[in-house]
């Protein structure tokens, strides 16, 4: 991501507390945690698919952003 010309303004990394089909915690990289452009935004479950849309949804609160998965 640092190598693209048009760089986001923020990157959301969505995190529910459980993997449903799998059974197991999640574990967030080292490498996300300490990225300024990343911000891990805990969810309260897993969406499945639309997770990484949801992690946008919940954080996002400007209601002019342009958000793209």
């Amino acid at each position: 991501m640092q190598w693209q010309r048009l760089q986001p303004d923020k990157i959301y990394v969505g995190v529910p507390p459980l993997a449903t089909r799998l059974g197991v915690p999640y574990e967030v990289p080292q490498a996300l945690l300490n990225d300024d452009m990343v911000e891990v935004v805990d969810l309260p479950i897993d969406f499945g698919p639309i997770t990484k849309l949801a992690a946008a949804l919940y954080a996002e609160h400007d209601p002019n952003a342009c958000i793209i998965t």
